[in-house]
């Protein structure tokens, strides 16, 4: 099993043949962030010599098929954390709570099936998290309800079905980006953007809708890029893209008043 290392950077102080101290900005003033690179390892399982005082931890693109129980209780430090292209099919319930300064969790490009329940109640400091391109037939209720700073939320490339109702997105509050691109959905609930006042960017495309409803969009006054193409719709209703970019057919276009 390859060791994990560092790649060369400008700015970037080599401490071990491990680690590095990043500077994250030219300030005089700016904090250096300890920098754990696993990168592309061929590693089966998460390494168990990760400093505590980790910043940044990359494990992306290895071998991991299961996360153990309090893995990540240690690095109480961790302000992202990269887990994307592994084999994860799940998550042990409460295997983020300790993370309490994450900002950006990607899980994109796992064999993810389903969420546990409040999988991400302590991570109230997430503005980014990727779960894309997984296997998610549905994920629980109120499983984004703490995540209130979070801005962007990618949810594409899984197999959701419907989205569920009771305002599963009414908590976030400061989202800009959000997306369900490659899905299955059929229909959209009455008022599930209604509370994104936001949201400039929408991605739907590649799903099955066969309709919108009335003023599913009104409440969305900052949206400039809304993607709806390789749907089943038949019409849009009147009015209700009116100001909005709308990639149709693989394109953006502007639509004046539709």
């Amino acid at each position: 099993m390859a060791s994990c290392s560092t790649a060369d950077f400008p700015h970037v102080h080599t401490l071990t043949s491990k680690w590095r101290l990043l500077a994250m900005a030219d300030s005089p003033g700016e904090k250096w962030l300890h920098y754990f690179d696993c990168y592309t390892r061929e590693l089966s399982s998460v390494p168990a010599e990760i400093p505590v005082d980790t910043h940044i931890l990359q494990l992306q693109n290895n071998r991991i098929q299961s996360l153990p129980e309090g893995v990540f209780d240690r690095l109480m430090s961790l302000q992202k954390l990269y887990l994307s292209a592994n084999q994860l099919s799940a998550l042990p319930a409460g295997v983020f709570d300790k993370l309490t300064q994450l900002t950006i969790l990607s899980l994109y490009e796992n064999k993810l099936t389903a969420l546990p329940a409040g999988v991400f109640d302590k991570l109230t400091l997430l503005t980014g998290t990727n779960v894309g391109q997984n296997q998610l037939a549905s994920f629980p209720a109120g499983v984004f309800d703490k995540l209130t700073q979070l801005t962007h939320l990618v949810l594409d490339t899984n197999q959701l079905k419907s989205i569920p109702r009771g305002g599963v997105f009414d908590h976030l509050v400061n989202l800009q980006k959000l997306y369900l691109y490659t899905n299955q959905l059929s229909a959209l609930p009455v008022g599930i953007f209604d509370k994104l006042t936001q949201l400039t960017i929408l991605s739907l495309y590649e799903n099955k809708l066969t309709a919108l409803p009335a003023g599913v969009f009104d409440k969305l006054t900052l949206l400039t890029g809304l993607s709806l193409h390789d749907n089943q719709l038949k019409s849009i209703p009147r009015g209700s893209l009116l100001g909005v970019c709308v990639s149709r057919a693989g394109w953006t276009m502007p639509i004046g008043s539709t």
